[in-house]
């Protein structure tokens, strides 16, 4: 599984391709660099601490760094997290305020919403600045997950990742195809 706790990087950094081996930005330069290579590439998500909370110290899970949503649409906030080799299982995080969480079996919010029954999450089931949190449950292989609305986010886990396979394997699965094929022409043969 990947968990992301965004405590690798600066406050007010957009998380960008850190979680894939490259570099978080600050007003569009490279700001820190060296992150896991986790494949997840986010775009929206910027990284905050509970010294810059507008809304008094809040108390996340794994201090001191948690996201913000900053894409503006139509006056909705939102980030993507796009995870190019899918991952599947379940999803799990911690959150504040009232946001919502959509999941796609595709990029960028393509594709099949694996999570239809997903409501707002409500904060109404939390302490007054503790994050709750949440799990998340889907069939199928997921490769982005939209975060909207009012929240921010902490110790997001990504269920069982897909790896890409490697042209080395892809060569082992043909030489056993071939070597069944073998066996199978020389059973034929000797009975």
């Amino acid at each position: 599984p990947v968990t992301m706790n965004f405590d690798g990087m600066g406050t007010n950094e957009q998380v960008a391709n850190y979680y894939n081996g490259g570099c978080s930005t600050f007003f569009g330069s490279p700001a820190t660099c060296g992150g896991p290579s986790d494949g997840v590439v986010w775009s929206g998500a910027q990284t905050s601490d509970v010294t810059s909370s507008a809304s008094g110290t809040l108390s996340p899970p794994s201090p001191p760094n948690y996201i913000i949503l900053t894409n503006n649409n139509g006056g909705i906030l939102s980030a993507t997290m796009n995870v190019a080799a899918g991952f599947g299982t379940g999803l799990s995080l911690y959150y504040y305020g009232s946001p919502m969480v959509a999941v796609y079996s595709g990029l960028n919010g393509t594709g099949t919403l694996l999570n239809p029954g997903s409501a707002t999450l409500d904060l109404a089931t939390c302490g007054s600045l503790g994050f709750c949190s949440y799990g998340l449950g889907f069939s199928g292989s997921a490769m982005s997950v939209i975060f909207s609305g009012n929240g921010i986010f902490d110790d997001i886990a990504l269920g069982r990742v897909s790896a890409v396979p490697e042209p080395a394997e892809f060569g082992m699965f043909g030489l056993g195809v071939l070597l069944i094929g073998l066996f199978a022409g020389l059973r034929r043969r000797v009975g």
